[in-house]
C-alpha cells in the first residue's frame, strides 16, 4: 500500500505546480520619470546699487546730509529714462573716537542706498558714474536675467 501512496504524491505535486505555473505573476513595478531641461539666456538687466554716506557731530547733523545727498541722486536717477529707482537701508549709528584722535568729540555716521535697474546698459553706466562724481559710492553693479525674461526661460524650458 506505501508504493500505491507515493505515486498519488507525485501526481499531487505535478498538479500543483502546474496550476503555481499558471498563474500569472503578482509583482508590481514603480517606475519613477523625471526630465530635466535647460535654456541659455542672456541676462537683459544691468543693475546696481550705490551709498552715500556722512558723519556729523550729532545724528540730525549726519541725517541732514544723508538726506540731501540722496534727495539730489533721486532727482538724477528719476530723470533717466527706463530706469527703475528704490532707496534701500537706512542706517545711523554713533561711533565713537578712535584712541589715536586728537579729537574727541563724539561723532554719528548716517547712509543709504540706493537700487537701480535698466534694460539700456549705457544709460545705465552713465547714470551710475554721475552719481559717483556726485559722491555716491558702488556696492554692487552687474547684469542679470530680469524677472520677465525668468519667466518667459522657464516657460521656454517647460515646453
Amino acid at each position: 500500500m506505501a508504493a500505491f501512496i507515493r505515486p498519488r504524491r507525485r501526481v499531487s505535486g505535478l498538479v500543483l505546480l502546474a496550476m503555481l505555473l499558471a498563474l500569472p505573476a503578482r509583482a508590481e513595478t514603480l517606475l519613477r520619470l523625471a526630465e530635466t531641461a535647460a535654456v541659455t539666456v542672456h541676462p537683459d538687466e544691468l543693475a546696481a546699487t550705490l551709498r552715500t554716506e556722512a558723519v556729523g557731530g550729532t545724528a540730525a547733523a549726519a541725517q541732514a546730509k544723508v538726506n540731501a545727498a540722496m534727495a539730489g541722486a533721486l532727482v538724477r536717477a528719476k530723470a533717466t529714462a527706463g530706469v527703475t529707482v528704490a532707496t534701500g537701508g537706512y542706517n545711523v549709528y554713533r561711533r565713537a573716537p578712535m584712541p589715536n584722535d586728537t579729537d574727541r568729540t563724539e561723532r554719528w555716521q548716517a547712509s543709504q542706498s540706493l537700487e537701480l535697474r535698466g534694460h539700456d546698459g549705457e544709460a545705465m553706466l552713465k547714470l551710475v558714474g554721475d552719481l559717483q562724481t556726485a559722491g555716491l559710492a558702488v556696492g554692487q553693479l552687474g547684469w542679470r536675467l530680469s524677472s520677465d525674461a525668468m519667466r518667459k526661460a522657464r516657460a521656454e524650458a517647460a515646453r
